[in-house]
């Protein structure tokens, strides 16, 4: 009798989301993939110069050169901490991909013949704990409503 409502058959299109999907869904999506990029690049790399474990670029690599600083400084750039931003290349070629339950940052790290991870390290790719948290909260909306959508159908 339970079986012939309209609760049980609701019950059962929830039941059948696949998380993998789910996960593919969600962060294939445009704006999943653009707030990734722009949490690395704007928040982290920009604003704050840190890299995924919140380390200061510039405890890694060095800070800008006098004449490095003087220039930014003259472009009204930032030059108060490494930004890995100079002729906006790098930040314009960050992609993000999925697999198999996986996010993939990846960018064009090499910059007049030399790569940026050598200098700066391999976590310029990659997501703080707070930008992580951030796009948790967000996943979980964006799961919210592909979850509506799949009982509603």
């Amino acid at each position: 009798m339970f079986s012939q409502t309209s609760i049980y058959q609701s019950l059962l299109k929830v039941s059948r989301i696949s998380p993998s999907v789910a996960f593919k869904v969600v962060f294939n999506t445009p704006d999943v993939k653009d707030m990734i990029i722009d949490m690395n690049t704007n928040e982290q790399l920009y604003k704050r110069g840190v890299d995924a474990k919140g380390t200061e670029l510039s405890a890694i690599g060095g800070d800008y050169s006098f004449v490095t600083k003087d220039i930014k400084s003259r472009k009204g750039d930032i030059y108060t901490h490494i930004t890995l931003k100079d002729t906006g290349d790098f930040y314009k070629s960050w992609r993000v991909s999925i697999m198999h339950n996986t996010i993939f940052i990846e960018a064009d790290t090499i910059k007049d013949g030399d790569d940026l991870r050598q200098r700066w390290g391999d976590d310029i790719l990659g997501l703080t704990d707070d930008s992580k948290d951030k796009l948790i909260n967000y996943a979980v909306v964006k799961y919210r409503q592909y979850i509506l959508e799949q009982w509603k159908s």
